[in-house]
């Protein structure tokens, strides 16, 4: 599953004619770890939200790049952390990427615009200044204005707040250094020539994906990723907020779950060991090999009483699970495996007070539980 944040930089319409994902609204702290943990095999970032919530942070994406999941960024937010994690294998794409990479821009207003909700498709009320610098540039380029008149609205546009930022506001405050026919022939010009390096950006970062992930390319890893307090505070963050889990599930499969096997305390403790598992895994620098997979897949199996392939290809329908979901289901299986046998005595030294939680506990001489 590839899931990419998208806002006001190109209407979701659009980004679905150029790659099939799971679209999800501008990333906040907390969603690249989340959107991996439900299953994203790719994570494009594009939009995000930095001022009213804390943004996405950049060890979220540490930890995507570390557990293997390639991580792109174009146009704004992905913009900003790819040039910032280029060197850990973070993709940037595109001219805004580049200018930010390069130190040709710093300031993060750069690519910070007012937009309306998603119910009103994230549509603009102001324009980014990456924007209208191209757009500017290109008035210059073709004449329309003289180069002094093109670095005086560009001034003009910069000392303004990103909220205030339109096209006719920029005009009206350089109208002082600018003479008034050159100025009456940008605003006539704009309208028909203004530029949008966002969306060509965030095109160019989806077109990218596609060709690279449909190759197959992995991408390359070029650090080693450490877990500190404040990444566990993270972590117990984004795993307790269920508000954006239902933009990559769906509000009906988690009714579901709730109404169904998920509301047994007993399956939702199960669910519970999964998570651990896995941060244990991960803290022990559990590597997952082919040896340790088929383990695991035998495991399941026999379990299962799946005996043959046909059962459990059955199996695997049945509990709506293709065979990549299906080979990330077994690798947890298999950390869970790996964490039995290393914590074996620490879970014997809890295992009564497990059995008395279950009301299935019984004296020593009484019926014996077998292990």
């Amino acid at each position: 599953m590839i899931v990419v944040f998208l806002g006001p930089s190109l209407p979701a319409a659009e980004a679905t004619r150029e790659l099939d994902a799971r679209y999800a609204s501008p990333a906040v702290q907390g969603d690249i770890y989340r959107a991996v943990r439900e299953g994203a095999t790719a994570i494009g970032l594009v939009d995000g939200h930095f001022d009213s919530v804390p943004s996405v942070w950049h060890k979220e994406i540490l930890w995507a790049l570390d557990v293997g999941v390639p991580v792109y960024g174009s146009a704004s937010m992905g913009a900003l952390r790819a040039a910032e994690l280029w060197t850990f294998g973070m993709v940037g794409i595109g001219s805004v990427f580049e200018a930010y990479r390069d130190g040709v821009l710093a300031d993060d207003d750069e690519v910070a615009l007012s937009h309306l909700l998603a119910e009103q498709g994230y549509r603009h009320v102001t324009e980014p200044l990456v924007d209208i610098r191209a757009t500017i540039t290109g008035a210059v380029e073709a004449q329309a204005i003289g180069a002094v008149a093109g670095e005086a609205l560009v001034r003009a546009a910069k000392a303004l707040h990103y909220s205030d930022r339109t096209y006719p506001q920029v005009a009206a405050a350089a109208r002082p250094a600018i003479d008034g026919a050159e100025l009456a022939a940008f605003e006539q010009w704009w309208p028909a020539h203004r530029v949008s390096v966002k969306r060509d950006d965030a095109v160019s970062m989806l077109r990218t994906m596609k060709q690279a992930l449909g190759a197959g390319d992995p991408g390359e890893r070029s650090f080693w990723f450490e877990r500190t307090a404040l990444w566990d505070d993270l972590v117990r963050e984004a795993l307790n907020w269920n508000g954006r889990a239902a933009t990559l599930q769906g509000s009906a499969r988690m009714a579901a779950l709730d109404s169904g096997p998920g509301a047994d305390p007993v399956a939702r403790d199960l669910a519970l060991a999964r998570i651990l598992a896995r941060d244990q895994a991960q803290r022990h620098s559990f590597r997952l090999d082919e040896d340790r997979l088929a383990e695991a897949i035998v495991s399941i199996r026999v379990r299962l009483g799946l005996g043959d392939a046909d059962a459990l290809d059955a199996w695997m329908r049945s509990n709506d699970l293709d065979r990549a979901q299906f080979l990330r289901f077994a690798a947890d299986e298999a950390r869970l495996l790996w964490v039995r046998a290393v914590m074996r005595e620490e879970i014997d030294a809890v295992m009564a007070d497990q059995l008395r939680s279950l009301g299935a506990y019984r004296r020593a001489g009484g019926a014996g539980v077998g292990c």
